[in-house]
C-alpha cells in the first residue's frame, strides 16, 4: 500500500516502482498516481496488479468509525474501489479484502480515472472552493452588518474552524441546526 502525500507520490514513483517484484500488488487509498503518470505520458509496471481502496473520509474519520465498529455493528466508513491492473487475476479480491479490513461497511465499485476526476473536481474544486466562497460571503455579510475589517475576518475565519467542525464532522450538519437556540433558528430560517 503506497499512504504518501500526492507530492510524495509524483517526487517517488519511479523509486517506489523500481522497489516492487514482478507479481506484486501496488495498493492505493485514491487515484492520484495515476493522474499524475497520464498527465506525463507514463504508465504503471505492466507486470503489476494496481488497486485502490479509496475511503470515503479522510485518515481521523476512517479511524474513529472502524475503532467505533468494534462496538456499533455496521460502523465504518464507505469506500469505492478500482482494479487498474488486474495481471494476477485476483486483484479485484484484494481489493474487497483490503475494503473489508478497513472497516468498509458498503463498497462500490469505479476506475482509478474516475476516483480522481471525482476527487479532483469534487474535493479540490467544490470543497476547497466552496470554503473560499463561503468565507468570502461571510466575510462581506459581517461588513454589512457593521463590524470592522479585522471582525468580519475573524468571525468568518471562526465560523469555519471553530466549534462548528468538531460538530459537523461528529454529529453532521443537521446537528448544527438542532443546536441553536430560537432566535438563531428564526434568523437561519430567514437566510435560507
Amino acid at each position: 500500500m503506497l499512504l504518501i502525500s500526492d507530492a510524495a507520490q509524483a517526487a517517488l514513483y519511479k523509486e517506489v516502482f523500481a522497489a516492487m517484484k514482478p507479481g506484486a500488488t501496488l495498493g492505493l487509498s485514491h487515484g492520484f498516481l495515476l493522474g499524475y503518470l497520464d498527465s506525463i505520458g507514463e504508465g504503471f509496471p505492466e507486470d503489476m496488479d494496481v488497486i485502490a481502496v479509496c475511503p470515503k473520509g479522510m485518515g481521523p474519520s476512517v479511524r474513529r468509525l472502524y475503532e467505533q465498529g468494534k462496538e456499533v455493528n455496521g460502523a465504518g466508513i464507505n469506500a469505492s474501489f478500482g482494479v487498474h491492473q488486474n495481471v494476477s487475476g485476483k486483484a479485484s479480491e484484494l481489493a474487497l479484502g483490503w475494503g473489508v479490513a478497513l472497516g468498509s461497511p458498503f463498497m462500490f465499485e469505479t476506475t482509478l480515472r474516475s476516483e480522481y476526476k471525482s476527487d479532483i473536481y469534487g474535493e479540490r474544486g467544490i470543497l476547497l472552493g466552496a470554503v473560499h466562497g463561503i468565507v468570502e460571503s461571510l466575510y462581506r455579510r459581517y461588513q454589512r452588518q457593521g463590524m470592522t475589517a479585522e471582525q468580519a475576518f475573524t468571525e468568518s475565519c471562526e465560523s469555519i474552524t471553530g466549534n462548528i467542525v468538531k460538530t459537523i464532522s461528529t454529529q453532521g450538519i443537521k446537528a448544527v441546526y438542532d443546536e441553536l437556540n430560537d432566535d438563531d433558528k428564526a434568523i437561519f430560517q430567514q437566510a435560507y
